[in-house]
Order: structure tokens, then C-alpha cells, then sequence
């Protein structure tokens, strides 16, 4: 929760101490992706694979202040030597950060959040994640931007089982983004 604070703190003083360096007021879409593949040796089938997909859609006012939604959809796949265990973690839930001519910070606070697969459903517990990149314009409304983003999904109930998770399974971290920012 505090980080929460701090966030929104740095979000709005920026907004308040910058304002003429806000983009024009509209509505954009924010799709963001990432795959990755790695693999213990050369000759191995172990591993992991990444691929990430964020829907972002929102509207930033005058003073910078972007307020939307996300939806998440990130999958997961561990290769093991003799089998594959995918999983996917999905939610939505409401945006509010800061966007500039070209920087952005927004955060989400998921409302609803699942990590389904390899024969077990988690849900519950705190989710969110915090969004910074830079877009650089590749045309008057169409923006590409790198971007990283640190999540926080803690669940706290084992849906398939119905028990509630002590200690609560924690997934958290950094990764790298590219999204494509639509805006009109």
C-alpha cells in the first residue's frame, strides 16, 4: 500500500509541477507485448518462455492526468525434460498515471486476477503493476514506446481446491515492454 501512495504522490505532483509539458487532452490505446525463450543449454528442452500481452485504453486530460483501464494476459511455460507446464495469469482492473509529450508512468490496481494452468487455479489477494516508457511519435497519433513494468500479483485462494494459500504465492518483478500507443 505504500508504494501505492508514493506512486500516486510522484504521479500527481508531476502532473501539477509540469503541466505545460502535457500532450494534448484525447483518448489512446495502449496494446504492449513481449516474448522471450530461454533454454538451460544449448542441446536442452528445459526452459522458459515468456510472452506477455497488456490492452491498455484511457484518456489523458489537459494536465497530463491519464485515467483508464488494463487488461492482462501474460503466459507463462516451463519446459521440463519430459513435459511442459503452462500457465497464464489474467485481470483487469482501473489506470491513473501521467503522460507527457513522450513519458508516461501509469499504474494499475487489478481488480480481478487469475493464474489458471498445470492443473491448479489461484485467485484473490493484491495485484498491480506500474508502467514507465517513452513513445517516440512514428506518425500524428500512432506512437511506438519501450517500456518497463513492475508487477505484483499475490494470490491469496487456491480456487481449485477452495483452501486459502499460507504463505501466498507471490509472483513480482521487472520486464522490458514494447507497446504501441494509438491515440485520437
Amino acid at each position: 500500500m505504500k508504494i501505492l501512495i508514493l506512486f500516486f504522490s510522484i504521479v500527481f505532483s508531476t502532473a501539477v509541477i509540469f503541466p505545460a509539458h502535457a500532450r494534448t487532452a484525447g483518448f489512446a490505446f495502449k496494446p504492449a507485448f513481449m516474448y522471450y525463450s530461454n533454454k538451460i543449454s544449448s542441446n536442452s528442452t528445459t526452459g522458459t518462455t515468456y510472452q506477455w500481452v497488456d490492452l491498455g485504453l484511457g484518456y489523458t486530460t489537459d494536465m497530463g492526468i491519464f485515467i483508464g483501464a488494463l487488461y492482462h494476459m501474460p503466459t507463462i511455460t516451463d519446459h521440463g525434460a519430459t513435459t511442459d507446464c503452462t500457465y497464464q495469469h489474467t485481470g483487469w482492473g482501473p489506470s491513473i498515471g501521467y503522460r507527457g509529450d513522450s513519458v508516461y508512468v501509469i499504474g494499475t490496481m487489478f481488480l480481478d486476477n487469475k493464474r489458471s494452468g498445470c492443473s491448479v487455479t489461484y485467485k484473490g489477494g493484491s495485484h498491480y503493476q506500474i508502467d514507465a516508457g517513452y513513445g517516440f511519435s512514428i506518425s500524428s497519433s500512432v506512437e511506438i514506446a519501450p517500456q518497463l513494468t513492475y508487477y505484483s500479483y499475490q494470490y491469496a485462494e487456491n480456487e481449485t481446491s477452495g483452501t486459502t494459500l499460507n504463505p501466498k504465492v507471490t509472483y513480482f518483478g521487472f520486464i522490458p515492454l514494447l507497446a504501441l500507443i494509438i491515440n485520437f
